[in-house]
C-alpha cells in the first residue's frame, strides 16, 4: 500500500522503521488565493476613485481594499516562505513503530541532511484532550469551536546553533518512556457530530535564518 504522503526526502537513508510523512503545503493555492486577493483589492480601489466624485467618501472602500490586499499579502507571504522551505533540505523524523505502546519504550531520531543552519531544533511529544462543538451564528452559518488542554509534554530532541555541511548528515536517536499517567489516543462522537478525544503528537520546530523557521505536526496513536 502506497504511503498517504510524499516521503520528503526518499535519498535519505532510514534510521528506524517508521518514517513520518505530512501532508505537502498547498504553495500554488496559497499563490493564486493571494493573487485573486490582491487585484480584488487594487480593482476595488481603482474603480473606487476613478468612477465616483470626489464629493464622495472614499473610508469604506479604502478599508474594504485595504483588507483584500493585506489578506492577499500574507498568503503570498505564505507562499514566498514555502518555496523558500523546497530550496531547503527537509527535516526527517522516524519513530520505531506506527503504534506507540504505553508500557513499552518507543525509539525517535531526527534526521537532517545539509546544507543548513539551524538555531534550534527540537522535538517534543505532546497529549491534548481535545474537544469539538459545532454551534451556528446568528445568521444561521454553522462553524467548529476547538478546545484543547494540554496533558502532556514530554521532551525528545534538542540540537542547539547546528551546522551541517553539504553531503553530509546529522542524525540524533533517543529512547523513552510514557509517564505512568498517559492515556490512550480515542476520539467519540455523539448525536450532534461533536467529538472528544486523546490526541498524541510528535511536534518537531527548526529556526533559523530569514524565512526558515518551521513547526511540524504529526499526529500518532498511543495505545
Amino acid at each position: 500500500m502506497p504511503p498517504p504522503f510524499p516521503d520528503p526526502a526518499p535519498n535519505v537513508p532510514r534510521m528506524l522503521p517508521i518514517r513520518l510523512l505530512r501532508r505537502p503545503a498547498p504553495l500554488l493555492f496559497s499563490f493564486v488565493f493571494g493573487s485573486i486577493l490582491i487585484l480584488l483589492g487594487g480593482g476595488i480601489w481603482w474603480g473606487a476613485h476613478s468612477y465616483l466624485t470626489a464629493e464622495n467618501s472614499f473610508t469604506l472602500v479604502d478599508t474594504l481594499s485595504g483588507i483584500f490586499i493585506f489578506i492577499g499579502l500574507l498568503f503570498l507571504w505564505s507562499c514566498l516562505y514555502q518555496v523558500r522551505r523546497k530550496f531547503m533540505p527537509p527535516t526527517v523524523a522516524e519513530i520505531s513503530t506506527q503504534t506507540l505502546d504505553r508500557s513499552r519504550p518507543f525509539k525517535f531520531t531526527l534526521i537532517q541532511p545539509g546544507a543548513v543552519k539551524w538555531s534550534l531544533l527540537e522535538a517534543r511529544l505532546v497529549c491534548l484532550d481535545r474537544q469539538t462543538t459545532f454551534a451556528e451564528h446568528s445568521d444561521g452559518e454553522a462553524y467548529e469551536k476547538v478546545k484543547e488542554k494540554k496533558l502532556h509534554d514530554i521532551f525528545l530532541i534538542q540540537a542547539l546553533n547546528l551546522r551541517v555541511a553539504k553531503g553530509q548528515f546529522w542524525n540524533e536517536e533517543g529512547e523513552f518512556t510514557f509517564p505512568q499517567s498517559a492515556r490512550v489516543s480515542s476520539r467519540t462522537r455523539d448525536a450532534d457530530s461533536n467529538t472528544k478525544g486523546i490526541v498524541w503528537k510528535i511536534l518537531v520546530r527548526g529556526k533559523g535564518p530569514f524565512l526558515g523557521g518551521f513547526i511540524h505536526e504529526y499526529e500518532v496513536r498511543v495505545v
